[in-house]
Order: C-alpha cells, then sequence, then structure tokens
C-alpha cells in the first residue's frame, strides 16, 4: 500500500467515529485527519529508526510519508 492509500485508509477508517451530522463536514475531515496523526506518531514513537538496518529506517520513512500525504487531504 502506497503512503497515499495508507493515509486515505486511516483517515476512512476515524471517519465514522469522528463523524458529526451536526458538524460542518470540514470540521469532521480535520478532526480525523488529527486522530489519523496521533496514531501515525504513536507507530513513530513505538518503531524508532535504528541506524544498522534498512528495513526500519524504510519502514519509518513509510510513516513520515503516510504523515505528510494525511496532512494534504
Amino acid at each position: 500500500m502506497t503512503p497515499r492509500e495508507k493515509a486515505e485508509d486511516l483517515v476512512n477508517k476515524f471517519y465514522n467515529y469522528v463523524f458529526n451530522p451536526e458538524s460542518h463536514k470540514d470540521d469532521n475531515l480535520k478532526w480525523t485527519k488529527e486522530c489519523a496523526l496521533i496514531a501515525v506518531d504513536e507507530i513513530l514513537k513505538s518503531n524508532p529508526t535504528k541506524i544498522d538496518c534498512n528495513s526500519s529506517e524504510l519502514n519509518y520513512k513509510y510513516w513520515i510519508e503516510v504523515k505528510e500525504e494525511i496532512n494534504k487531504l
């Protein structure tokens, strides 16, 4: 899954939990993105990169890119 696809997937998963029919659509999206960003930050905190391990660096880079894509949505 590309970082963009993962970003959309996370935001969509949170949308149903955050959605408030009385709120404006933009507000619902804003709060949904905040939830997704919190989830990504927790992933990044729990899986720090290791200088001597390429796969960890790639994993960290992937989640940084997911975070950037969430911000673009």
